[in-house]
C-alpha cells in the first residue's frame, strides 16, 4: 500500500472479533489506537458457499432459528459427503 503501513487480510466469520492495536514508531513501540471489531455482516441467504453456510448456521445459531440451522446444517453436510467423494487425498 503505502511506505511504512502494513496490512494483514483476515478472514472473519458471523460474530468473530479481531482486537487490534495500531503502532506509532520504532522508538517508543507504544500503541497510537486499540479497538476491536466484531463481524455482523447479513448472511446471504441466496450464496451455498462453504463459507457463506458456515456464516448463515452461526448466525442462526445466535438467533434460536433452529429450522433454518437444520435445514443449512444438512446442506453442509451434502456438500461435504460430495467433496469427499469426489477428491481423494494422494
Amino acid at each position: 500500500m503505502y511506505d511504512g503501513i502494513f496490512v494483514k487480510q483476515v478472514v472473519m466469520f458471523f460474530g468473530d472479533t479481531i482486537d487490534y492495536e495500531i503502532m506509532g514508531d520504532d522508538v517508543d513501540n507504544l500503541p497510537v489506537a486499540k479497538d476491536s471489531i466484531t463481524f455482523h455482516e447479513a448472511c446471504n441467504d441466496e450464496e451455498d458457499s462453504r463459507y457463506a453456510l458456515l456464516n448463515r448456521m452461526e448466525s442462526y445459531y445466535i438467533y434460536g432459528e433452529k429450522e433454518r440451522l437444520k435445514h443449512d446444517m444438512m446442506n453442509y453436510h451434502g456438500l461435504d459427503i460430495v467433496t469427499r467423494e469426489l477428491f481423494t487425498i494422494i
